[in-house]
Formats: structure tokens, sequence, C-alpha cells
């Protein structure tokens, strides 16, 4: 079969089977490395087929790519700004031999794309089924993942970006048809099951598109069978909503808290309008801009925001004016394949990344960033070239983008498994674990792990709880350097901050230890361990009003019931408050009744006061 020969056949097949369960995102990198990989071989194997020519798409392409490079010795976490860069290059080099394979042969390259695309839909939608079944009947639509995804939302997003390609093939043969209308079924059905706003919005803003374009084109039968493709979805979707529950859908606080990622990679780009925070910087610098008005975990700690949802506002403030680069990319391909000579399918990948990267980002994952690659790549192939090189330099960079993204994503597949092994000797408070693996996995291509945790935060605590209550002051110094490259990596990371601050408390350093837990409320104003260790500091300083505005901060459903610790050292601050002897005009009523009880019950006092 003519199909079997082109590489086109294999890579979307290659993206949605490679993952690694050892890691601790078993497709992030682990896909990005070997579609990388396979980028290489397609280079060697098809060498005779590319060409020296540089097109605007590829040009443009090459500026997203070398832009961020700019703020390289000015990032703090230059690993994720080396991770964004090899994802980008990932991209460039699937640019180049994708327009190569369609310049050469277009009609056999189109065929093996979509029967490659068929496949990988077929392997991706069946892979879910059994899990889709035991979501639903565990009423938990997040447990739809499959052995395949991290998450329901990069499965349908996956699935989606694949219809395109899968609807490129035209087939006399009966079987072969019905075989791709079965598969394109099974594919919208898992994609409408799987209940993701985003997706949904794409595939029906894709059926518009297809639509207008058939009518323009004055294609009846084509433009009747999209307006009947937008009408299936939309039933499919009421269907989905009804089945599964409007309020697990249509949740408006979703929206109010992208709204906060929003605001706050606006603030990011009008504080660095030209080069951005720094490519990979956005979760570095998100906790800096305010985290009020997120959820109770996130402003603790324990739950880090990674990117904005929104593929053009993250470029924005990551790369300042360089997010130019890829919204003209985009558009160009757009226009570019939609064109009477160009392939409709590839202008709806295109706009189904585009449309769901407005609320999520595609960005990041391979099985979204391949069928971007080889769209834009075939809109390269449509374009006059702006000029020629020898094709040994042109193919040269590519083979170098690919082996760049081979040595990072290699190095990072390394360290994610290493970091989930020290994240496991945290849960099981194994302190030699902890420290042997976070040790391992820390590189100059892995600095944090998956959740926005320096690996110095890991070794900090490993060096601090392994000295017992009392560590010694060697333990102490050791752990402060590795709390301390930590922050110099993350200098948000308030989970280093609290634990610095604590090292300091125990130095007797109190008025160190304020400036920390400062700090870190004023980032999150309702840091629960930071606003209760900043009551007891301020307290000791003997600044006893600073000390009752910490404890204000402390959120109003914590009692010296549920909170372990609040109890003592809340009625010590109350009890030094009361014994005050000129109390401020606006705490005088408090102070009055504080006076009048004895030290057990001045919680409820407080609580009808704060």
């Amino acid at each position: 079969m003519q199909a079997l020969k082109s590489p086109l056949f294999y890579l979307p097949i290659i993206a949605i089977l490679s993952v690694n369960s050892e890691t601790m995102d078993l497709g992030l990198w682990q896909r990005m490395t070997v579609i990388a990989i396979a980028g290489v071989g397609t280079i060697i194997m098809s060498f005779k087929s590319f060409d020296g020519m540089i097109t605007g798409i590829g040009a443009l392409c090459l500026g997203l790519l070398l832009w961020p490079l700019t703020k390289i010795y000015s990032v703090p976490a230059q690993s994720e700004l080396l991770a964004h860069v090899a994802r980008i290059s990932l991209l460039f080099g699937l640019i180049v031999i994708s327009r190569g394979l369609f310049k050469s042969r277009e009609k056999e390259a189109v065929l093996a794309l979509s029967i490659g695309s068929q496949l990988a839909l077929g392997i991706a939608a069946l892979s879910l089924f059994p899990a889709l079944l035991d979501a639903y009947k565990q009423d938990n639509i997040y447990l739809a993942t499959g052995p395949l995804f991290t998450h329901k939302n990069y499965a349908a997003a996956s699935l989606l970006m694949l219809l395109p390609f899968s609807m490129m093939a035209k087939s006399d043969k009966p079987l072969r048809v019905w075989m791709q209308r079965i598969v394109i079924a099974f594919g919208i059905l898992s994609i409408l099951l799987l209940r993701t706003r985003g997706v949904w919005f794409a595939g029906i803003t894709m059926g518009i598109v297809a639509s207008i374009y058939f009518k323009l084109l004055e294609q009846k039968i084509a433009s009747k069978k999209s307006f009947f493709a937008i009408g299936i979805l939309l039933i499919g979707v009421i269907s989905a909503v009804l089945a599964g529950g409007s309020e697990k859908i249509f949740n408006s606080s979703t929206i109010q808290t992208r709204m906060h990622y929003w605001n706050a990679a606006s603030e990011m780009y009008l504080d660095n309008p030209i080069t951005g925070v720094g490519a990979g910087q956005w979760k570095v610098f998100y906790p800096g801009t305010g985290l009020k008005g997120t959820n109770e975990s996130v402003m603790n700690g324990t739950t880090t925001i990674l990117r904005p949802h929104n593929d053009v506002l993250w470029l924005l403030s990551e790369t300042g004016i360089g997010v130019g680069f890829f919204l003209v990319l985009v558009v160009a391909g757009f226009i570019t394949s939609i064109r009477k000579e160009g392939n409709i399918f590839m202008a709806l990948t295109l706009v189904a990344f585009a449309v769901y990267g407005f609320a999520e980002f595609p960005l990041e994952r391979a099985s979204m960033l391949l069928p971007l690659g080889i769209a834009l790549g075939y809109a390269a192939a449509k374009q006059k070239p702006l000029f020629r090189l020898p094709k040994a330099i042109v193919m040269g960079l590519a083979g170098f983008a690919f082996l760049f993204t081979i040595t990072v994503g290699s190095a990072r597949i390394t360290g994610e498994k290493n970091a989930k092994k020290a994240l496991d000797g945290y849960m099981s408070r194994d302190t030699r674990q902890m420290q042997l693996f976070s040790d391992k996995a820390e590189g100059a291509f892995f600095e944090m792990d998956i959740y926005n945790n320096p690996m110095g935060y890991f070794q900090g605590l490993a060096l601090l709880t392994s000295g017992g209550p009392k560590p010694s002051k060697k333990a102490l110094v050791n752990a402060t350097k590795a709390f301390e490259s930590a922050i110099d990596i993350h200098p948000n990371h308030m989970l280093s901050l609290n634990q610095l601050a604590q090292i300091k408390r125990m130095q007797g350093d109190v008025a160190g230890a304020s400036i920390l837990y400062a700090q870190v409320l004023e980032m999150s104003p309702r840091n629960t361990s930071a606003a209760l260790r900043l009551m007891e500091v301020e307290r000791t300083r003997g600044k006893i009003y600073a000390a009752l505005d910490a404890l204000k901060k402390l959120d109003q459903k914590y009692t010296p019931q549920n909170l372990p610790g609040l109890g003592p050292e809340a009625n010590k601050t109350l009890a030094a408050f009361a014994k005050e002897s000129n109390p401020r005009p606006a705490s005088r009523k408090l102070h009055s009744e504080l006076q009048k009880v004895p030290v057990g019950r001045m919680w409820q006092v407080w609580e009808r006061h704060r």
C-alpha cells in the first residue's frame, strides 16, 4: 500500500501511542521526544524529497523559535525557557519536513496522513471507551482518561485535531468509505461524551467555517453536509449536557478563574511589552501578580497554576511582541490553505487549534502540536518561497531543531522519573529517597517538577526534616542553601519561602522570618501557614497589632478545632493584646471584652469581632 511508505502515515499514530507511565505526565515529553526522533528519521529516509526553499511560514516559525532566546540569561528558570524553545523547535522541524513531503508528492502524502490519522483516531477513541463507561458509572467525567492521556480535556482535544485529517481521504471502495465513517463517528461520539466545552466550541466553529467555505464555492452538497454536521454536534452537545448535568459543564466559576489568569498575563505583558517575562516563566511570575480570588489550595501553594489557559495571552506575556510571529503564522497558514488550490481540512485543523487555544493550551501538547505543524507545513508547500538556501543547510536546521527537542525531552523525561520518586519519598516521609532523587532529577533542562516545585525545595525539606524536631546548625545551613536555590529558580515559590522563614525562626532571626512571611501574604493573603506563623513571629517581636492583622488573614472557616496550632497561638496573641494598657480607639471594644473573659474563652470573643 502506497500510504505505508510515507512518514505522514506513521506520525499521528506515534503521537498517540508514545506514553511513559514512569514519568509524572505520561505523554508530555515522551511524545515530543519520540516525534522528534521520527522527524530525524524522516530527514534521513526522505532526504531526496526536500529542497532548500524558505517560505514565509518557515521564516515566521524560525522567528517564533529564536525570539525567546533574547532572554536566556535574564530569566530565573532557564530550563523552562529551553523547554519552550524545544517545543517550538519541534514545530519548526515538522513544518520543514511536512512541506517537503507535500511539495514532492502531495496526493500520496495527503492520503497517507488521512489513513494514519484515522487509525490514530480509532486507537485513541477505543482506548477511552472503558474509561468513559467507568466515568459515567461513577458520575465523575475526570476519570475518563484511559491509558494514553492524563486528562480528559487533552484526550478530547487530541481527537478533535485528528478529525480534519481523517476526513481528507477519498475512496471509491465502499469498505474503506464505511470504515472511515465509522472511525470518524466514533471519534465524534467520544468527543461529545468527554464533555469538554472548548473542544465542543472548536468543533462547531470548524463546521461553521466549512459551511461558509462550501457555500462560497457553491458546493451545495458539501455545504449541506457541513450544516448537517453542525446540527449533529449541537444535538450531541445538548444530549451530553442533559446526561451529565448542566451544572458540571456550564460553570461560571471556571470562566472567572480563567479571567484571573488572563488578567495576570496582561499585567505581565504590560510590565514587559517587548520581550515579555520570558518563555516558560508565566508560572513563575503568576503568584507575584496576586492570588486573591483564587481557591484555597492555590492560596496555600498546594495547587499551582502553570499557564493562563489561552495560548495567545501565554505567548504575549512570555514573549511580548514575539506573539506576532505566532499570530501571523496561524493566519497565513489558514489563508493559504483555504484557497481553491489549498485544502479546507488543513485550514480546519488550524481553526480547531486556534479556537481551542482561546481557553486552553494546545501549544504545550505534542498530540496537538503535531497536527499544527503538519497543517502549517502543507500551507508552506503552497506558498511561494522567499529565498533558496542549499538543501543541506535547511535540512540541517530542521535536523538540529529535532535534535534539540530530543536532548531537552530526554533530559526532562529522566528528570520527571526521578522527580516522581522524590515526590513518592515526600509522601512516604522518606527523607533519604526525597533528597537522593531530587538531586538526580535536577539538571540544566529540568529544575522544577510538573507541579512547579523546584528540586531545591525537596532537597531542603529532606535536610530540614531529617534533623528531627531540633535540626543541627549544619542541617539548618544546608537546608537554607537548598531553599535559597529553589527561590533563585522560582522567586515566588510560597512553599520554599515558608520553609525558609521557618528556618529563620529556628535560628532566632524573627525579623527575617517576618519579612518572608509578609512576602508570602502579599502574594497570597489567605495563605494559612504564613498567616499563622506571622502572628506568632510578630507577637514574639512585641508587635501585637501586626500579630492581630496576621490573625485576621486566616480564613474565617478556621477554628481551633479544625486547624492544628491555631488555638494556642491565637489565645497567646489575644491575651497579649488584652494586657495592652492603651489600645487603639478602633479596637477598644474588643480589648474591653477580652479583659472580661479567661484565656480559654478569648477565641469566642474574637469570632464576634473579626
